[in-house]
């Protein structure tokens, strides 16, 4: 791998070029500032629970909005499971086959 400094930039080294490719070490990795609108309310639940858990406000807002996503992900997980099942329902006798051969103790 060949690791050089961008010359477009003369006295700083923030630029470099892997492979012909340029990443920019500010923005590599780094998280983004965002704006949003949030009322009283939850904004004081937000602060108590990062005082409780001795996290800063954003990383407890991070953790909430990556815990929404998953639950998104898994509820449209759901649906297509629950939708495929309406088009193609479990006929009677299909898991006859494996029920029969389980042994239960007795």
């Amino acid at each position: 791998m060949k690791i050089k400094a961008d010359r477009r930039k003369p006295g700083r080294v923030d630029f470099f070029q892997f492979d012909s490719a340029y990443y920019n070490l500010y923005d590599y990795g780094m998280t983004k500032t965002v704006s949003l609108r949030i009322d009283m309310a939850l904004l004081n639940s937000i602060d108590a629970a990062s005082k409780a858990e001795r996290k800063d406000r954003s990383e407890v807002v991070r953790e909430a909005l990556e815990l929404w996503l998953k639950r998104r992900t898994i509820a449209e997980k759901v649906r297509r499971h629950r939708e495929g099942y309406a088009r193609h329902p479990v006929g009677p006798n299909e898991f006859a086959p494996v029920l029969g051969a389980q042994s239960w103790p007795k």
